[in-house]
């Protein structure tokens, strides 16, 4: 007799990650979810500071005194367990991944750093589709997450 064990993975595409208080998915992941990594390889690509738009147009101070935003791209390698809605998942974070931090002014004088990374590729893989959509819609209520395409796989194995 053979046993059908299928595999739910939900691709996203183009994620940008927003917050106040952690760099990147993975870190806020493991903190607030308690994920634990058994693979993490972050390697810098590159770098590069421009002028946010705003400050080109119309500010007439010397570029010494003007904001300037760094942006630094980094090739990601990053596997992710854990549990949600007592089911197993697995993340897989690939490809290039931009991060780059913005100053906002929320009071005359109370600024907030949030850092915005910008993830190519996550993959994640469970037993179950409930468990998946219920961790993307946590993540898009708690954080804002933004996903621009969302592929859905199913794979299907026999165990003898």
């Amino acid at each position: 007799m053979f046993d059908c064990v299928e595999t739910v993975v939900l691709v996203l595409k183009d994620v940008i990650f927003r917050h106040t208080e952690t760099k990147f998915l993975s870190e806020f992941l493991t903190e607030k979810y308690g994920f634990s990594k058994e693979e993490d390889t972050i390697k810098e690509i590159g770098k590069s500071k421009i002028l946010p738009p705003q400050e080109e147009a119309g500010n007439t101070s010397s570029n010494s005194e003007q904001a300037l935003e760094e942006t630094i791209k980094y090739s990601t390698t990053i596997i992710l367990s854990g549990n949600f809605s007592d089911t197993e998942i697995k993340i897989h974070i690939l490809g290039e991944l931009v991060q780059s931090e913005d100053i906002i002014e929320v009071n005359e004088g109370e600024n907030y750093k949030v850092y915005n990374s910008n993830y190519q590729l996550i993959k994640i893989a469970s037993k179950s589709g409930y468990a998946i959509t219920q961790l993307i819609e946590h993540l898009s209520v708690d954080i804002g997450l933004e996903v621009k395409s969302k592929e859905w796989f199913f794979h299907r194995s026999n165990n003898v």
